[in-house]
């Protein structure tokens, strides 16, 4: 008979280890969108780390073996699996993520993220994220590759869903926030060699890289493009050293067209590709302070780093094509011909789309004049 994998629950932390005997062990997990009002008792945390565990253990830890495929690039058994550390990392918006650490007998480990939602949004929300991911792995090497998707029924009725999913190490979370002197600055969450601001340098490396990642996204033809994503939800992550920057986008919670219908004239598809940087634009500088404090709208660099960021994603593979290059060509003739007048219509049109009770459009349209301008300039700048 072989061993069994050790597995080990922890929050937050993976050296705070939680048992049946902890105090956190009965704790409810924090309701997710969609929960109110629905008619079964709140899940806790032991649901939470039980259900973890059945779904990694299944089908001879199927999932674990899925990720070290994908991370290690290195085929295992269960017989190789020394112990497995499931930590609860944060509660979502949608779902609870949580980072698994794989630790095997040669001394070798690795990670992946799990995420599980209770709810019916949240289930729904985890059906869409899984199917975007899966569309843009094969073309995008900037997101998570994903590693099974399962839902399941409690005994009293709840059904909850999970996903595998790559882990970045060592990238972090990162957000606007004000220092000592009340000055603006973006402050990278690193647990393990304590939290830092980027030099501005470094901030608009960070813009430039997200503003790519975007356009790289966006399929000019069909209109698809990630959405909605927001700074404040910790969407993206950085890996930052004295030299450069990385970044990596960890969710996709949808991947379709703004548009109800999407034309295939080049003029239509250049000036959708123009509504969507501006989108873009605006997008980008809008963060809460500390990623749960108020609004904050981040600062004028940001502004040429999304029009370089978006210049680099149209030399991305959706760009390449014999097509691709004559819509190229179309998009930045389109954008050196806007005046300061054209911008501010398409910002008012993309302000309008937003939900009217977002917190965010009173910063937009606060700032909307001076970014306008910003933006006009930033085009004259690098595209005439």
């Amino acid at each position: 008979m072989t061993d069994t994998p050790l597995i080990r629950y922890s929050i937050s932390d993976p050296s705070h280890l939680v048992n049946p005997a902890s105090g956190e062990w009965l704790t409810p997990l924090p309701l997710s969108i969609g929960s109110e009002g629905q008619s079964w008792h709140p899940p806790k945390v032991c649901d939470y780390f039980i259900a973890a565990e059945s779904h990694l253990r299944e089908n001879e830890f199927e999932v674990i073996r899925a990720g070290a495929l994908h991370t290690i690039f290195e085929s295992i058994i269960p017989q190789d699996i020394e112990g497995v550390n499931i930590c609860l990392v944060k509660h979502g918006r949608f779902y609870h993520p949580s980072k698994v650490i794989v630790r095997l007998k040669t001394n070798q480990s690795f990670s992946m993220a799990l995420n599980i939602a209770f709810s019916h949004e949240g289930n729904a929300c985890v059906d869409r994220e899984y199917q975007a991911l899966i569309a843009l792995n094969s073309r995008i090497e900037f997101i998570p590759k994903v590693f099974g998707k399962k839902t399941y029924a409690m005994k009293d009725g709840l059904i909850y869903s999970m996903f595998s999913a790559q882990w970045f190490e060592n990238y972090h979370e990162f957000h606007l926030s004000l220092d000592n002197d009340g000055v603006q600055k973006i402050i990278v969450w690193d647990s393990e060699k304590g939290n830092y601001y980027l030099s501005k340098e470094h901030s608009f490396k960070l813009y430039r890289k997200i503003a790519f990642i975007m356009t790289c996204c966006y399929d000019p033809y069909t209109g698809d493009q990630i959405h909605p994503w927001h700074h404040a939800a910790g969407d993206f992550i950085i890996k930052n050293d004295d030299i450069d920057v990385d970044v990596r986008l960890i969710t996709v919670r949808q991947y379709a067209s703004l548009f109800k219908e999407m034309p295939d004239d080049i003029d239509s598809l250049a000036e959708a590709a123009t509504i969507f940087l501006i989108g873009l634009s605006l997008r980008t500088r809008i963060d809460r302070a500390d990623g749960v404090g108020d609004t904050l709208w981040a600062d004028d660099f940001a502004v040429q780093a999304t029009v370089q960021g978006f210049i680099d994603g149209l030399c991305s593979s959706n760009f390449t094509s014999h097509h691709g290059s004559a819509l190229k060509k179309k998009i930045i003739a389109l954008l050196s011909q806007l005046n300061s007048e054209d911008i501010f219509d398409y910002s008012r049109l993309i302000i309008e789309s937003y939900n009217p009770l977002s917190p965010d459009i009173p910063v937009i349209k606060k700032n909307i004049e001076n970014h306008v301008r910003k933006l006009h300039q930033a085009f004259e700048k690098f595209l005439c």
